[in-house]
């Protein structure tokens, strides 16, 4: 018997197929990711696929029996794709959720403004960033507007390579002596976050000309009044493509990596579940990078009303001690984007319990900061049922823990552990995150939708 854990190498042990299948799976995330470049867009992709898959609207069914597939999407923001299985729906459901939000700027409310001969886009940024990475780089925007007449519409710019981007400039290298020689977190500032919309002047005389003609472009495409930011959701993201990365075309690069690999990672699996004995459901959250709050976020009760309404409709009564029992047999795996060990930057990498990339998901006991606080620890039973789970069906996987004073990061599988749920976290080993293009190997995103569909089909 060996007694010391190794970790493997996904690639080494892999048979042809299954690099084959690797390379394939990665062919098709970059097309989804690249479809959902907002929470909005990516719930409506996952929507798109699962329909196509067989998947139905829960409220158009009057009820529901083992094998069906069914979906419950609360305002296009708050997604459930859910597998029946063929045990009682009050004996727990097996559950993979992950979160659809990433890092991006988002317009303020009223954004627009002229200064200089220069027409500008006001952003905050949603979520942590290093705010230089935003800087010269093109930007796409991306938006659900709803105009004064109450009508609704999308709006998109930016969005493939034959239209205008978007864009932040930095200062000159020349004349940033003095930039350079501030602590990172100030040398740039949130205000300074202006997105060049436009230099050229509308017709006539008057002031702020440059706006002008930017809301008069936006009139004329979309119908829209400066008024109608107000009852917007604008969002600024990088506006380049998922892409290949190596000589060996062994990475990815793209924007949204955290968490929207994770997302796919999930979506793959679910579609994959066939006949579950438990029932299936994976969880598209909201709002998991600035608090997990909201209607849209983890924090919701909606996730308590699809509970109930999955109960009903399967034949489990959708009163109160039917969700309880629900949600106390329930298990969970919280699906993340967590870094691996960067030789670039190995001292940030605990040495015995970090992860390397390219071997297997990332099983995360807790993930918390300093003193283990805010976390939702997994209970030693429930790891070592999924570890069985994982050995017995050949899913490679490894250890996470980091290096507290480096920092840490909260999941929303605290959320789902407050509702009594068995939780654990899984992740995908992911460089640069939070960055406008983060970094991830091909290997590791296969295992972890592997990873997925045996959680969800083989758990007990």
């Amino acid at each position: 018997m060996e007694l010391n854990y190794k970790r493997t190498n996904i690639w080494k042990n892999a048979s042809a197929e299954k690099k084959n299948s690797i390379m394939e799976t990665a062919a098709d995330f970059k097309a989804f990711n690249d479809a959902s470049k907002t929470e909005r867009l990516c719930v409506a992709e996952a929507v798109r696929r699962a329909e196509a898959k067989g998947f139905v609207d829960i409220t158009r069914k009057d009820s529901v029996n083992a094998g069906d597939k069914v979906y419950y999407n609360d305002n296009g923001k708050l997604l459930y794709l859910t597998v029946v299985g063929k045990k009682p729906l009050t004996e727990g459901a097996n559950i993979v959720a992950a979160h659809t939000d990433c890092t991006r700027l988002d317009f303020k409310i009223l954004p627009i403004f002229e200064k200089d001969g220069f027409a500008y886009g006001k952003t905050c940024m949603y979520s942590l960033s290093k705010l230089e990475k935003w800087t010269s780089t093109p930007l796409s925007m991306y938006g659900t507007v709803v105009r004064k007449d109450g009508s609704v519409i999308e709006i998109a710019e930016g969005a493939s390579e034959d239209e205008p981007a978007l864009f932040i400039t930095d200062m000159s290298l020349h004349y940033s002596v003095e930039q350079g020689q501030r602590k990172q977190e100030e040398a740039y500032n949130h205000e300074q976050m202006n997105v060049f919309l436009g230099a050229t002047p509308a017709e006539g005389d008057m002031a702020n000309a440059v706006k002008e003609n930017i809301l008069q472009y936006l009139y004329e495409k979309y119908g829209m009044i400066e008024e109608d930011f107000i009852s917007a959701e604008i969002e600024i993201v990088p506006a380049g493509r998922t892409r290949d990365i190596g000589l060996d075309s062994s990475a990815l690069c793209g924007y949204g990596f955290d968490d929207r690999a994770a997302v796919y990672a999930q979506l793959h699996g679910i579609l994959a579940c066939e006949a579950p004995e438990r029932t299936a459901i994976a969880i598209f959250a909201d709002k998991e990078e600035i608090g997990f709050e909201g209607r849209s976020g983890s924090h919701s009760r909606v996730t308590d009303y699809f509970l109930r309404l999955l109960a009903e409709k399967s034949g489990c009564g959708g009163d109160g001690i039917a969700l309880n029992r629900i949600q106390l047999g329930s298990k969970v795996m919280s699906l993340e984007a967590v870094c691996g060990n960067d030789p670039n930057y190995p001292e940030v990498c605990e040495p015995y319990s970090g992860s390397l990339l390219g071997h297997g998901l990332q099983v995360i006991k807790y993930a918390s900061r300093y003193g283990k606080m805010d976390t939702s620890e997994a209970s030693a039973e429930f790891l070592g049922q999924v570890r069985k789970i994982f050995n017995d069906n050949d899913i490679i996987w490894q250890p996470f823990a980091g290096i507290e004073k480096f920092g840490g990061f909260g999941t929303i599988a605290v959320d789902y552990s407050n509702m009594g749920m068995e939780s654990f976290d899984a992740a995908i080993c992911v460089l640069g995150a939070h960055s406008p293009y983060e970094f991830m190997l091909k290997s590791d995103l296969y295992e972890a939708c592997l990873a997925c569909r045996v959680f969800f089909e083989k758990l007990q």
